[in-house]
């Protein structure tokens, strides 16, 4: 009897523990240069700036900064939203300063990563939602993971060198909005 008492003792001492906090995402924050891979096409190389076919990082990517769309293609939140980021992109993409002048020196570019994404799944959300910017499938979520993403949709944009200056978890609502805020954080 007395075993099961101190069992039971010590699963409660243990279970009223504080637990770790958990380090969210916030402005500031560098993370590792990590390679992207999954079979990109011509058009979505050339938009990004790639050199090279293969597995790229982050860094590559020939912008001074990169906004990422952590997304999963079984969140039903990333599936409503989708129009919208559609729209993101093009009003992006409509403004000269922001893309660069036949794509080179451009301030502001735009990807999706699949948190846990296989290629074929990323395919047919490109289908089904008319996706015009590049969809990179992250089998292992190693970018969410390494981000300590809070959940999908996720949108953080990044400098160069990693650094962290924008992070929106959840819907944007209003595309033209949330463009707005992120140009406010870059100093537009």
């Amino acid at each position: 009897m007395r075993l099961v008492i101190a069992a039971i003792c010590l699963t409660l001492t243990l279970a009223l523990q504080p637990s770790p906090v958990r380090a969210d995402l916030a402005v500031g924050q560098f993370f590792p240069n990590l390679t992207l891979s999954g079979a990109l096409s011509g058009a979505d190389q050339a938009y990004l700036g790639l050199t090279r076919p293969g597995p790229f990082s982050l860094k590559d990517i020939q912008a001074q900064y990169v906004l990422v769309e952590i997304f999963s293609d079984s969140c039903p939140h990333c599936m409503l939203a989708a129009p919208g980021v559609n729209r993101l992109y093009r009003l992006i993409e409509g403004i000269p300063k922001l893309r660069g002048k036949n794509g080179q020196n451009a301030v502001l570019k735009m990807m999706a990563v699949g948190f846990y994404g296989k290629a074929a799944a990323m395919e047919v959300w490109r289908i089904k939602y008319e996706v015009p910017f590049p969809l990179i499938p992250d089998p292992q979520a190693v970018l969410g993971k390494a981000l300590d993403i809070p959940g999908t949709p996720t949108y953080v944009v990044l400098d160069q060198q990693g650094r962290v200056l924008f992070v929106h978890a959840g819907e944007m609502g209003s595309p033209q909005k949330f463009l707005r805020q992120i140009l406010a954080k870059l100093g537009f």
